[in-house]
């Protein structure tokens, strides 16, 4: 399915439905995969501008202006004016019901599927969880992240043992 991504990325970039997901536990490759798409797309001809963030970074970095809401419009517009965004290690962290966290969650998701711009996700939930961490939110978000997917969900084998810890 990467490859795939990697080779119609052109095409899949303006067809509105243009979002890749990795899921799974720890150390099944998914950071792996998403950043051999973005190095890929970097080194073609025709370059992709694209951003990469650590989930957690980009709430920090939004939760700095959490009472300034223009300043907070103008750095989430920063994080997504990139053509692709990469966002490792999506909801890492499993915000609290009607938290700011989640509002962020659900801020990122929303603004992307309206660009109809591509994202690509990594996260450690698989669909099922994703909805039932979320409980307010969780279905919205999944809904669209399915949506702007279409079919590009790859979801790590529970008993894939995880590379980093695979010793013999």
């Amino acid at each position: 399915m990467t490859d795939s991504y990697i080779s119609n990325y052109d095409a899949i970039e303006n067809s509105g439905k243009n979002w890749i997901a990795f899921c799974g536990r720890s150390g099944s490759g998914k950071s792996t995969q998403a950043y051999m798409i973005i190095d890929n797309l970097l080194s073609r001809q025709r370059s992709v501008y694209a951003k990469c963030f650590q989930y957690q970074d980009v709430v920090r970095d939004l939760t700095a202006f959490r009472f300034d809401y223009e300043r907070f419009l103008d750095k989430l517009d920063e994080i997504l004016s990139a053509d692709l965004v990469l966002l490792d290690d999506f909801l890492d962290v499993i915000p609290k019901p009607e938290s700011f966290e989640e509002q962020v969650a659900l801020t990122i998701i929303k603004r992307r599927y309206i660009q109809r711009k591509p994202l690509i996700l990594t996260t450690e939930l698989t669909p099922r969880a994703f909805q039932n961490s979320i409980p307010r939110h969780g279905e919205a978000m999944l809904g669209r992240i399915v949506e702007m997917c279409s079919g590009r969900i790859m979801v790590a084998s529970s008993d894939r043992p995880n590379y980093r810890i695979n010793v013999s």
